[in-house]
């Protein structure tokens, strides 16, 4: 065989298959992949349980806001937390709902007036604010 076919034949030879790094570079890189793709897997499959969450503590705010605006206006005692609030029970878990009820300011100053309240009623860091006037 010329010498030259020999060289060419010797490469190829050595070139058939991977080496021990490349092969361990495959794996790492195959690796991050995979967790990558686990935690996004995750995430997707947690969005619904806490968009579902968020929705039922909205639902309860606005429940409990309309239940208040309801109510006589002297029924709403000023006070911090207000003996109106409770507790809501959403997906298993109890949260706390606290009214706070304080005499307010119809022009967002600091000079409340007697004759409007502001009712604020909160769930698990969520809130909700109505201003209540006497009729």
């Amino acid at each position: 065989m010329p010498r030259t076919v020999r060289k060419i034949s010797a490469i190829r030879r050595r070139r058939r298959g991977f080496t021990l790094i490349e092969a361990m570079l495959l794996v790492v890189v195959l690796a991050i992949v995979a967790t990558a793709t686990g935690a996004i897997l995750m995430a997707a499959i947690k969005a619904p349980a806490v968009n579902n969450t968020n929705l039922s503590i909205d639902t309860a705010l606005k429940s409990k806001m309309e239940y208040l605006e309801a109510q006589k206006f002297a029924n709403l005692t000023v006070g911090s937390p207000s003996t109106l609030s409770d507790t809501v029970t959403i997906g298993g878990t109890v949260y706390p709902r606290t009214v706070n009820i304080s005499l307010a300011d119809p022009n967002g100053g600091s000079n409340p007036q007697p004759n409007f309240k502001l009712v604020q009623v909160q769930i698990g860091g969520q809130s909700l604010y109505t201003l209540v006037t006497n009729p």
